[in-house]
C-alpha cells in the first residue's frame, strides 16, 4: 500500500478477502467496515486499497505461474485445465483452472484463446 495511506497490511488484506471472497460490493464491504468494526472509509479508497493490492501482487502471480508450468513440464509432469461457468455482476465470465499435482491457479475471463495463451503459451509451446 502507499506510504501515505492510513490503511495497513491487515485492513488491507481484509478488504480484499471481503472484496474477493465474501463477494461484497465496495458498498457492502463499506457498511460492514463501519458498522461492526467502527471504521469509515469511502468507496474511493476502497476502490484503491483494492487496486494496490491487485498492483502489488502481480510479481507474485508471475512467479506463481511460472512454478506451475515449471512442474507441468519437468519429468513428465501433467497440467490439467478446467473451465466452469461464472457469473460475475450479471455477466457471463468462466473460471479457469491450471492443476499440477503440487500448485493451481484460479483466473476468472472470457472463454477465449488469448485467456489460454496468456498462461500457457510461453512454457508449454502453445499458440
Amino acid at each position: 500500500m502507499g506510504e501515505w495511506r492510513l490503511i495497513g497490511g491487515n485492513l488491507a488484506a481484509l478488504i480484499v478477502h471481503l472484496r474477493l471472497r465474501s463477494r461484497l460490493s465496495l458498498r457492502g464491504t463499506q457498511e460492514l467496515l463501519r458498522e461492526v468494526l467502527g471504521i469509515p472509509l469511502s468507496v474511493g479508497v476502497l476502490q484503491q486499497c483494492f487496486e494496490e493490492a491487485a498492483a502489488s501482487a502481480s510479481p507474485l502471480e508471475d512467479a506463481l505461474v511460472e512454478g506451475l508450468l515449471a512442474e507441468a513440464t519437468a519429468d513428465g509432469g501433467v497440467l490439467y485445465i478446467d473451465e466452469t461457468s461464472w457469473k460475475e455482476r450479471g455477466e457471463a465470465l468462466w473460471l479457469w483452472t491450471f492443476v499440477t499435482t503440487l500448485s493451481v491457479c484460479f483466473y476468472v475471463g472470457q472463454r477465449t484463446i488469448e485467456m489460454l495463451d496468456n498462461v500457457i503459451s510461453p512454457t508449454l509451446g502453445a499458440g
